[in-house]
């Protein structure tokens, strides 16, 4: 596999990324280090870039998080998410497109002082966000009917004044899959509890959304470098089993399925050199097939830093890439 400098991918990769996440679209790609430094100065430059184009960047790290859980994916980035906040932007967006005023960095929605600073009623604004609830949230058939609950009680809490810790507090529990009893869910409105089995899809809407608030879409930053390990090192971070191997392989392999079922989302896997391997006894993309042809391309004679996985090296000649 030829390599690429990783200063050229990630030029390539952000040209036009926040117009391309911006409008909806979504990506699912594997970056393979030549060492440790290619890997973290990618990630910092894509980190970066994220931070220019107005994308929330999230990280999961494999050796903290067990990447055969996808579950466990969704826990990882929904701790970073500030929910109460983002709806607070969602809600303020609102009444902004409808040409009221807001207060100068407004990072509360209080009802009644943005009716009076307009010289309307506050049911006035009531229906101005309850308008956008509906068409933002309750009507997005790309998400979830539970997000849609989700986001519909954090919005509740987030109109009536409620502190940021008890507005979005069940809900994130929920989305971490700490939440134990169904009885607490229903007073949301949420019918079930987050598995192996339903994460993907409640991921999938979650970054959908996140949008609303004036945000681009999101970069979500898989670390799957401690799949490398043969053993366990007993350091107390996630060993991977061949058969744990397997199992996030096909995650990963659900996920480029589902590509056309994403929105907004730049979702990059990070992975360790021995991944090129095809040796089915190995641990590198030849154990799972399933993974191998969807991630590796034809031979070519020059790097390709729009396939799905792509090697970067930085001692690789430097290439300008036009369209």
């Amino acid at each position: 596999m030829i390599p690429l400098h990783p200063d050229d991918w990630v030029t390539v990769v952000g040209e036009d990324l926040a117009e391309f996440i911006g409008a909806g679209g979504a990506m699912v790609r594997f970056v393979v280090g030549e060492s440790p430094r290619d890997v973290s100065n990618t990630k910092q430059a894509l980190k970066s870039l994220a931070s220019d184009s107005r994308l929330h960047w999230f990280e999961v790290d494999g050796s903290r998080v067990r990447l055969h859980f996808p579950n466990d994916i969704l826990g990882a980035i929904a701790e970073q998410v500030d929910f109460p906040q983002l709806m607070t932007s969602f809600l303020l967006k609102a009444v902004v497109d409808e040409g009221y005023e807001i207060p100068d960095a407004a990072d509360e929605f209080d009802v009644r002082d943005i009716a009076s600073m307009n010289g309307v009623k506050p049911t006035d604004i009531h229906t101005v966000v309850n308008s956008r609830i509906r068409s933002g949230i309750m009507r997005d058939r790309r998400l979830v009917r539970d997000v849609r609950y989700a986001l519909w009680a954090i919005a509740r809490e987030v109109l009536r004044g409620v502190p940021d810790n008890a507005a979005g507090d069940v809900p994130k529990r929920w989305l971490r899959g700490q939440v134990s009893s169904i009885r607490e869910l229903r007073a949301f409105g949420i019918v079930q509890k987050v598995t192996r089995y339903n994460a993907r899809g409640i991921l999938r809407s979650v970054l959908t959304w996140l949008p609303g608030s004036e945000w681009n879409g999101s970069v979500v930053y898989i670390d799957a470098q401690q799949l490398a390990h043969p053993r366990n090192l007993r350091d107390g971070k996630i060993y991977y089993s061949r058969s744990a191997l397997s199992d996030v392989y096909e995650v990963m392999r659900e996920f480029i399925d589902e590509t056309d079922d994403m929105n907004h989302v730049l979702l990059i896997f990070a992975m360790p050199r021995d991944f090129l391997s095809v040796d089915p006894r190995g641990r590198g993309m030849g154990a799972y097939q399933a993974l191998q042809f969807r991630v590796s391309g034809f031979p070519a004679s020059l790097p390709n830093p729009l396939s799905n996985m792509v090697l970067l090296d930085g001692r690789a000649e430097r290439r300008r890439f036009t369209a």
